[in-house]
């Protein structure tokens, strides 16, 4: 078996990866991971209307996708369509409120436009300023210049007060900014004294400083709380965002603690090959005690909404990790395997892709 769709991108090889993909909806049309993960290989080529379209057929197949809206202003916003890129934007914030990557990209939108706004109307008032003022009709003063002394003494002071007045600098300080006077006393005693000496000039913290740091330290260092248990699957990506993947206990524990009849709605619309192999390492892990209850989930698990796409992306070790563990259930566990419903254990172990002998 060549690469999957994941390892051809892992490794920048677009071209396979999309090949893949295209291959994968050609067997399941109606998946919408396999049409989002194609919308980002486009971007990465920078096919941009083509993963506008992408995205949006993967709305198709589930109007609440996230990474859809997410990936599909990505491609409005290379497109030019700004208005279109924070409508969808907005949609990605309406269904996750948290999502600090959207609220940042919204932001910048919306700076954008502002700035824009801002530059035309500054573009608009030079060039009203620069248009030239009508000249002015001579004055009585330099067809007078071979007059009278005392004339000309009189309309000296004039035009010298008119002068002044056009010419008066006007002050550099903005209006309503109160600008803060140093002290001259305080700028000799710190004349000559280096950054380093003037911090050892600095007060102590008080008391009460030191203590509100030593209790932040404290409150920051504590034990998170624990995720609550998913309900539906928008509630699962949500909490499967704020794990941190590298921590195997505590993405056991979160996984462990998902009832196994709800797989069926909690998983449906979430499982895919990246989430697949966290689940199988938690089965190994934190069900290893109780074999009954790990061929109830195996079982379970083959038969959510979208495993056999997710399983066909899996890469060989991880497909190998999963054949190994139903490979010990047969050899240790067919006591619990034959007290599964009829035929059940056969069907799922069809669908991983493992040979019973």
């Amino acid at each position: 078996m060549g690469p999957s769709g994941n390892e051809c991108f892992n490794k920048s090889d677009f071209a396979g990866a999309l090949e893949w993909y295209d291959r994968g909806l050609g067997l399941a049309p109606t998946t919408a991971v396999l049409h989002a993960n194609r919308a980002m290989v486009l971007l990465k080529l920078e096919r941009f209307k083509d993963a506008e379209a992408a995205c949006t057929s993967c709305l198709g197949c589930d109007p609440a996708y996230i990474k859809a809206f997410s990936r599909r202003a990505t491609a409005r916003q290379a497109l030019g369509l700004s208005e279109l890129a924070k409508q969808d934007l907005e949609q990605v914030l309406k269904l996750e409120p948290t999502n600090k990557s959207a609220k940042e990209e919204l932001r910048k939108l919306t700076t954008g436009a502002a700035k824009s706004a801002s530059s035309v109307k500054s573009q608009e008032k030079k060039v009203s300023t620069s248009t030239p003022a009508p000249a002015s009709a001579p004055t009585a003063s330099a067809s007078s210049s071979s007059s009278s002394s005392s004339s000309s003494s009189k309309a000296t002071p004039s035009a010298t007060t008119a002068t002044s007045t056009v010419a008066a600098p006007s002050s550099t300080k903005p209006v309503g900014i109160s600008l803060e006077k140093a002290s001259p006393v305080a700028k000799d005693a710190y004349a000559g004294i280096s950054a380093a000496d003037k911090a050892k000039l600095a007060p102590p913290p008080s008391i009460d400083v030191l203590v509100h740091k030593a209790l932040t330290i404290l409150n920051t260092s504590t034990t998170p709380t624990p995720l609550s248990v998913p309900t539906n699957s928008y509630e699962f990506e949500r909490q499967w965002k704020e794990l941190n993947l590298k921590d195997d206990a505590a993405v056991g524990t979160f996984l462990k603690q998902i009832p196994i009849p709800s797989y069926s709605t909690i998983l449906a619309n979430v499982l895919t090959g990246d989430i697949l192999p966290f689940v199988f390492r938690m089965f190994r892990e934190h069900f290893v005690t109780d074999a009954r209850q790990l061929c109830q989930a195996v079982v379970a698990l083959a038969f959510v909404k979208r495993f056999d796409v997710a399983f066909m992306f899996l890469e060989d070790a991880d497909r190998s990790v999963i054949h190994n563990l139903l490979q010990v259930l047969v050899e240790k566990h067919a006591d619990q395997i034959a007290q599964l419903p009829a035929g059940q254990w056969k069907q799922a172990c069809a669908r991983y892709e493992f040979k019973l002998l």
